[in-house]
């Protein structure tokens, strides 16, 4: 559900996303582990998204993120990553992710690797935009949030974005079962108790 700017927000925990999009395609990574608050499961696919630390900036966040996960760091450097926000989705209560549209020029046969910082993800490829649009809800392919910074991009893309948009549930909730089925022992951050 998208919503405008009127109701009160309660962040706990605050995250980046960032989406580079080439050729009707977004780019990807594989997610390693498991993570109840954070709505991670390995083998979904996601933007990037990454924790801004304490006394971090989202733009610091941002860039560590692309240095980290898919070693984009070259591309990066001369220009602001924070220009064009798509959007804001809570992902869990008190756990929010602010999506940014990154806007680089990435060659079709520039090959982008995982790199070998990167421990909570892997595999980075690009995923047809329209894959994700039409997948179906409940669908554990793509993380939950992935839909809606797509469908921000969209209306973005139409000129139809005037501001950012903000969802306060993602469409595709992973249910706390799932998490139970995978490994019952898990707790909220994905570790054995």
């Amino acid at each position: 559900m998208r919503l405008g700017m009127s109701l009160e927000k309660v962040i706990e925990r605050e995250g980046v996303g960032a989406l580079i999009v080439r050729n009707n395609s977004f780019l990807t990574v594989e997610e390693q582990r498991y993570n109840r608050r954070t709505q991670k499961i390995p083998g979904m696919r996601s933007i990037i998204y990454e924790t801004v630390d304490p006394g971090e900036s989202v733009e610091q966040a941002l860039r560590r993120s692309l240095g980290e996960e898919v070693n984009l760091n070259d591309f990066i450097s001369s220009f602001s990553l924070t220009d064009v926000k798509l959007c804001e989705v809570q992902i869990t209560p008190g756990i929010w992710l602010s999506a940014y549209l990154i806007q680089i020029d990435v060659p079709d046969d520039f090959v982008i690797k995982g790199s070998s910082e990167a421990e909570d993800v892997a595999n980075p490829a690009w995923d047809l935009i329209y894959d994700l649009l039409n997948e179906p809800i409940g669908s554990l392919r793509f993380r939950p949030g992935n839909r809606e910074i797509l469908q921000s991009y969209m209306r973005y893309s139409q000129g139809l974005l005037l501001q950012p948009d903000i969802y306060f549930q993602p469409q595709n909730v992973i249910a706390d079962e799932v998490f139970t089925r995978f490994h019952p022992r898990l707790n909220e951050e994905g570790k054995l108790h």
